[in-house]
């Protein structure tokens, strides 16, 4: 693991130094490991600054949407897009009853909107959680057109959830693939005749710097190795392989809605919604003030405001049967993602041609098996 890292107040550095050598240059390298995380941060999304417009006159009018961890950032602006484009109903998620009512009347304050909204409790980390969420959503929601999963996290130490997995891969891989799985039956359901239905993933692009030809990458029982606390990389690299997995979760939930529906098929896909500034690195952040400004400096000349992520994802709902399993984002084209992503060999083949352990069905199984009931 990173050695942490506790800077003595400046202006004793230099006695600090004389005194401590040695710790002091320890500590040092921990900030340096900190550093080099966010200038390669800096440097990678850089390029995921962009802007996404959506058709002036479009309207959600009596569409259904689901929105998971809208209680700020990302999901919160996601939520005000769609209430201001006209949707019937908006029910977002959140850990706590108090979280939930704050975001919600804040999208009806900036909506101007009131009986759109609704709140639903959700917690991720555990399988129980998700389960206990569908089961109560399919008593009380009776239809659905959009379904958003949103809810993440990014812990910047290794921390093991009630079930058993580092956090990152509770939330972001296994309980949002399992909740995928659930509400995709439950979509199934109250599917009407000629209704189009989404259901979308957030990712991110940032998994393209998972080397998984590397010779360090487990070759078998993947997840479960990666899980282990001795084989604990680095916070970035732990957040940006449970975004991986999830994407291969989504390829294979798409292959197999596909060949179930054929044409009735719910269109599935994942989003990177691009660098925006919102608190999913607030953990880090609350390490002290050098942590907080090199966050400040990351957000303020890298990252988009929210609402720019909201635009994408909800352009990620307009797609049509043809865009069924696209990574969607405003960077790269399907065929630019195709040959740079570790979801695919250099040839731009797809997930089904990679080693059988790194496929989406081999990592559901994986994970998934102890949460069934």
């Amino acid at each position: 693991m990173n050695p942490t890292f506790e800077h003595p107040p400046f202006y004793n550095f230099i006695p600090y130094f004389i005194k401590n050598p040695v710790n002091t240059m320890i500590k040092l390298s921990g900030l340096w490991a900190i550093i080099k995380e966010f200038l390669h941060a800096m440097f990678f999304y850089g390029r995921l600054r962009t802007k996404t417009e959506l058709p002036s006159n479009f309207s959600f009018a009596h569409q259904v949407v689901l929105i998971t961890g809208a209680t700020s950032g990302i999901g919160l602006a996601t939520a005000i897009l769609y209430v201001r484009m006209g949707a019937m109903s908006v029910i977002i998620t959140a850990r706590t009853a108090r979280k939930g009512a704050v975001a919600k009347a804040e999208i009806e304050k900036q909506t101007a909107t009131t009986g759109i909204v609704q709140v639903r409790l959700l917690n991720m980390d555990t399988f129980e959680g998700v389960r206990g969420f569908v089961n109560e959503t399919r008593k009380e929601i009776h239809g659905i057109d959009i379904v958003i999963l949103n809810a993440g996290i990014h812990n910047f130490a290794h921390r093991q959830s009630p079930d058993g997995w580092e956090g990152d891969l509770q939330v972001n891989t296994l309980s949002t693939s399992l909740l995928g799985i659930l509400i995709l039956q439950w979509m199934r359901d109250l599917k009407k005749p000629g209704q189009l239905q989404h259901l979308c993933f957030i990712a991110t692009g940032a998994f393209t710097d998972v080397d998984i030809k590397s010779k360090t990458f487990p070759k078998h029982d993947v997840l479960r190795t990666v899980n282990s606390h001795d084989n604990y990389v680095s916070p970035r690299w732990n957040y940006f392989i449970s975004k991986l997995f999830l994407v291969y979760a989504m390829k294979e939930l798409s292959k197999l809605e596909v060949k179930r529906e054929k044409e009735n098929a719910i269109i599935i896909n994942a989003v990177c919604p691009g660098m925006i500034k919102t608190k999913v690195i607030r953990e880090f952040e609350e390490k002290g003030a050098l942590h907080r400004f090199i966050a400040w400096m990351v957000f303020y000349f890298m990252a988009s405001p929210p609402g720019d992520a909201g635009k994408t994802i909800v352009s990620a709902t307009l797609t049509t049967k043809d865009e069924q399993g696209n990574f969607i984002q405003p960077y790269w084209t399907e065929e630019q993602y195709l040959k740079v992503g570790p979801a695919t060999d250099e040839n731009g083949n797809c997930l089904s041609d990679l080693p059988d352990s790194t496929t989406g069905s081999s990592l559901l199984a994986d994970g998934l098996d102890q949460s069934a009931t």
